[in-house]
C-alpha cells in the first residue's frame, strides 16, 4: 500500500509525539566540534542539530546515524525539506505521510530520533548543571 503526497509537508505542519526509547545512545554527543562540524553555515555540533540544522545537515545526519534508511529515504527527507526543527518535530503519522509506507523503517527511524533529541536534552541538561555549579561558587 503506498500512500500519495499531496506535495512537500512544512516545517510548520509537524507535532511531536514522544513513544518509547530503547538501546544504547549514540554517539553524537562525542564529536561536539569536529572538523565537518565546524565549517561556516553548519551547526557546530551534532546536538545543535536540532535548533539550527539545515535540510543538508539533516541528511548527513540521517546518512551517517541511519545508514540503510538514508538510501531509501534520503530523497524524502531532502524532498520535504526537512531541517532540525523539522526532524524533532516529525512523527509516525508525518513520516507515513511523507511516504515511508514500512511501519517497521517508520518506528526505526523514530528511535533514532527520539535519541538525538534525547540527547540534545541530556547535554543541555548538563550545561545548565554546570552554569549553576559556576554561580554558586561565585556566591
Amino acid at each position: 500500500m503506498s500512500v500519495s503526497t499531496p506535495g512537500p509537508l512544512s516545517a510548520n505542519s509537524y507535532e511531536g509525539s514522544m513513544s518509547s526509547l530503547s538501546g544504547e545512545l549514540s554517539p553524537i554527543t562525542k564529536a561536539s566540534h569536529n572538523k565537518a562540524g565546524s565549517q561556516k553555515g553548519r551547526p557546530r555540533s551534532q546536538s545543535k542539530l536540532l535548533y539550527f540544522g539545515t535540510a543538508d545537515d539533516v541528511n548527513r545526519w540521517l546518512r551517517k546515524y541511519c545508514g540503510q534508511y538514508f538510501q531509501l529515504y534520503g530523497g524524502l527527507f531532502k524532498q520535504h525539506d526537512i531541517n532540525g526543527r523539522a526532524l524533532a518535530r516529525l512523527n509516525d503519522v508525518t513520516l507515513q505521510r511523507m511516504g515511508v509506507t514500512n511501519r517497521t523503517h517508520r518506528e526505526e527511524l523514530m528511535r533514532h530520533i527520539l535519541r538525538l533529541k534525547l540527547e540534545t536534552d541530556l547535554k543541555e541538561l548538563k550545561a545548565l548543571d554546570q552554569k549553576t555549579l559556576g554561580l554558586e561558587k561565585k556566591s
